[in-house]
């Protein structure tokens, strides 16, 4: 019964895996140390992928006498299946029948979770050989943008191949809609992308969205992740000695303001994310996550990656209670990760709520307070583009009286009345 227990124990790690992702989702802390929480995002992938492979495979290898852990139970299962030995003596068909559809699906989660990784990272190359060809017979250089190709194109666009050969494109568009210092800001937020390596970053969870399309947890990681992505960016460029976190801000409000989609495949743009999270952020910054608080991340990250790969090379009956013991600390750890909910989270009254919910604020004398109506602004994820396209909604007061919908039929129903009234006083006369 070893690899049973090897099999519900990797089950746990896979399904707290998704439990913790569900949790990153509503925390607020990530945006204050974006670093940290990437780790921990990269854990939970690796984490949860193992541990569902390895939970298959340990059905798989389970039997009487496989007390080898996972890998040994495959080790002494491979010359039996080589030999086509597929019945073990005395067990029931049924029984090695399911074990085999175990073990089939746990070699094809794994080959298609590796296939998807490969094909991702290759498509991400052949997006930026071919944009570099493009790029070869449309782009020249500019003193204005020392180290970096312009394209001339109206829309504003600036963005960064990154690779062995990386470079930084910016079109004509955005020199004459940036000042010189917003350029600057710009060019130092693109090469922190291709310093860091931003790109290797994504290509798990991008291959993720591909093996599971129609998960929203994951489609959330990526958002929340790529996201987390342009504040390092944006950390790392505020450390330019002389660049003021206003010149960063303002490029952004720009790019957004202008509407413009300029990205292309396998690049990472200036202008990608929430702008309005990132300018809040950056005109507001908000103090890192204490020392020991990252501590605490990382080694929970460190456990929840060194759990699966434990439990497949050593069997859980050797483990004693450091399995589970080691579950139940990752688990704490994650619940007091957030040292408390973010200022914009809480309510006046008391109640929280999730990003990208708006508030709608107490008015007083027919208008929202100023501070309320920011806060509700701050928390719309608006993406490139909606910034230009939205519409500024202004509460006019009436007679000192808020606007309310019950107030709003109360008026309807007496201007009704008095048109009823009048045709009745013309018809008379």
């Amino acid at each position: 019964m070893g690899a049973l227990a090897d099999a519900v124990l990797l089950a746990a790690v896979a399904v707290g895996s998704v439990r913790c992702a569900h949790t990153m989702l509503r925390v607020t802390w990530p945006r204050r140390s974006p670093a940290t929480a990437i780790l921990l995002w990269q854990a939970l992938g690796l984490a949860g992928g193992l541990a569902a492979v390895g939970a298959l495979l340990a059905i798989g290898v389970s039997g009487p006498g496989a007390q080898a852990g996972v890998l040994g139970g495959l080790t002494v299962l491979a010359p039996r299946l080589a030999s086509g030995e597929l019945l073990a003596p005395h067990q029931p068909v049924l029984l090695t029948a399911a074990r085999l559809v175990a073990l089939t699906a746990g070699f094809a989660l794994f080959t298609v979770l590796c296939w998807m990784l490969v094909l991702a990272f290759a498509n991400a190359v052949g997006a930026r050989r071919r944009q570099r060809e493009l790029l070869a017979l449309l782009a020249h250089g500019d003193p204005k943008v020392p180290g970096a190709l312009v394209i001339d194109y109206p829309a504003a666009a600036a963005y960064c191949l990154p690779g062995i050969r990386s470079q930084i494109v910016v079109s004509a568009g955005t020199l004459a809609l940036l000042a010189p210092a917003e350029l600057t800001a710009v060019l130092a937020h693109e090469r922190a992308h291709l310093r860091a390596r931003h790109d290797l970053v994504l290509i798990p969870f991008t291959s993720l969205r591909r093996v599971f399309p129609r998960s929203r947890v994951i489609a959330q990681a990526y958002r929340t992740v790529a996201l987390l992505v342009e504040m390092m960016a944006d950390d790392h460029a505020l450390r330019v000695r002389g660049l003021l976190a206003r010149e960063l801000a303002t490029a952004l409000l720009r790019f957004g303001m202008s509407g413009s989609e300029c990205t292309p495949a396998g690049a990472l743009a200036v202008a990608e994310g929430e702008l309005t999270a990132r300018v809040s952020r950056i005109l507001t910054p908000q103090p890192p996550l204490p020392r020991a608080a990252q501590a605490a991340v990382v080694l929970a990250a460190a456990a929840l990656v060194a759990i699966p790969l434990l439990l497949l090379v050593v069997p859980s009956l050797w483990l004693p209670g450091a399995v589970g013991a080691g579950v139940g600390v990752v688990v704490v750890l994650l619940e007091l990760a957030d040292p408390g909910p973010h200022v914009r989270q809480v309510d006046p009254s008391g109640d929280e709520r999730d990003d990208g919910q708006e508030a709608d604020g107490p008015a007083v004398g027919g208008r929202v307070e100023p501070d309320r109506e920011r806060d509700a602004e701050d928390e719309q994820p608006l993406h490139l583009g909606q910034l230009a396209r939205r519409k500024v909604r202004v509460r006019r007061p009436h007679d000192g009286v808020d606007e309310c919908p019950g107030l709003k039929a109360e008026r309807r129903d007496r201007k009704r009345h008095e048109e009823v009234v009048e045709r009745t006083v013309c018809t008379a006369y």
